[in-house]
């Protein structure tokens, strides 16, 4: 995300973003978080996102709430196009790829960055990556 902060890519798409290092490390371990120096704080940057942004997060992640996404996508309020995606059976590590891809592409297509090809048949090919 700090990237993208600090250009203005064409689309920025976020798979399981955090709001900080910080956060989660209190999910996981609670007040002993305190004792880190957080690096990696996204919620501070992400007001500075203009960008179109594709969040997509799993509900059933459990090492980064799906929560912290929806927190990022209210901070990103210079951001013209933003659409979130919280499929219920997706979690941090475990997500179905083909669902991923339609996900990205229809986004995309939104955008108008790709042409809609009518022939999808190279695009659930993994090797057409």
């Amino acid at each position: 995300m700090k990237l993208s902060s600090k250009r203005k890519p064409g689309a920025v798409i976020l798979i399981s973003p955090f709001t900080s290092v910080s956060d989660i490390a209190f999910h996981l371990v609670g007040k002993v978080s305190a004792l880190l120096k957080d690096r990696f704080n996204n919620r501070e940057i992400a007001s500075l996102v203009t960008s179109p942004t594709l969040i997509i997060h799993g509900k059933l992640d459990q090492l980064i709430p799906y929560q912290q996404s929806e927190e990022l996508s209210n901070i990103m309020t210079k951001v013209e196009t933003i659409k979130c995606i919280y499929p219920d059976q997706m979690d941090h590590n475990k997500m179905n790829i083909y669902e991923l891809r339609l996900f990205i592409k229809d986004f995309l297509e939104e955008l108008k960055m790709i042409e809609i090809n009518k022939n999808l048949e190279n695009f659930y090919r993994i090797d057409s990556i």
